[in-house]
């Protein structure tokens, strides 16, 4: 038989690797950061929000609209698409709390610039221009932000007065409805064809392309377009993303070249503002 004194000793040993491990956990748990604080390269939608100078809702908005991030519940999460934009799904332990962090990239991917063009309102862009000439840093971002928003709304301009010189009826929808205009920038018809056009002017150096997962994205939009405009649905109608560079990823090529094996109604053209 075991004595008591043996006993005792197992039962200490057992309350001690107890402790220890209860001990462990706790000790980890307050080494680790509970709240997560962006390093380097990493930002929230607030400091994304405040570089641009519009509030972290929009900012979230403008995210749902490109359809980088949805709602999970009460959560907001990125989407595969989100994740080739940089985003990165967080959770706080302490909190219990889902949140969304984006690599500093964002601040100049040309997609999400663009989606915030349509979300200016006249009043915010006259605060925005009534900056003090002392430029800080961060006022300096804020001008060379306004710079790609009005570039990239006078180039749909010079792209729809082409349009129109060679007798289409021009619908400026991206101006006309901003954040819902489902991708669609400008819509041209003339006698029985209507064509859906994106534009895109971007800095044909950037890194940002575009690639077969947004062709196909459009295509989905062009298609829910016509679904709820029914007085288009006997129209020839023709898809077209017309850029001011050569920023068509090799993906997208291939991708219309398959579409075009069967309809042959997308496309792509480069046409460039003539320099001043």
């Amino acid at each position: 038989m075991i004595g008591n004194g043996l006993i005792e000793f197992i039962l200490l040993l057992i309350f001690i690797l107890t402790i220890k491990v209860i001990l462990e956990k706790k000790i980890k748990e307050w080494t680790t950061k509970r709240y997560y604080k962006p390093k380097g390269n990493i930002m929230t939608v607030t400091k994304i929000g405040e570089h641009f100078n519009i509030p972290a809702r929009t900012i979230n908005k403008i995210f749902l609209e490109l359809k980088w991030i949805e709602t999970n519940g009460k959560w907001k999460i990125p989407t595969e698409l989100g994740k080739t934009q940089g985003a990165t799904e967080k959770y706080d332990t302490r909190s219990k709390i889902k949140y969304v962090m984006w690599e500093k990239d964002i601040l100049e991917n040309e997609a999400f610039i663009d989606a915030i063009n349509k979300t200016i309102t006249p009043t915010q862009e006259t605060q925005q221009q009534e900056e003090p000439k002392q430029e800080t840093s961060l006022q300096k971002n804020k001008t060379s932000y306004k710079e790609k928003i009005k570039k990239g709304a006078l180039y749909e301009e010079y792209i729809a007065l082409i349009y129109k010189a060679n007798g289409y009826t021009i619908w400026e929808h991206g101006k006309d409805k901003g954040m819902k205009d489902m991708g669609i920038d400008l819509i041209v018809k003339k006698d029985k064809k209507i064509i859906l056009i994106q534009c895109k002017n971007w800095n044909e150096e950037g890194k940002y392309k575009i690639d077969h997962k947004d062709i196909k994205v459009f295509r989905t939009e062009g298609r829910d377009f016509i679904n709820k405009n029914e007085i288009f649905i006997n129209y020839e109608l023709h898809l077209k993303y017309i850029i001011s560079g050569d920023f068509m990823h090799p993906s997208a090529i291939h991708h219309i070249e398959e579409c075009n094996q069967d309809d042959k109604n997308v496309s792509y053209e480069i046409i460039k503002i003539p320099s001043v």
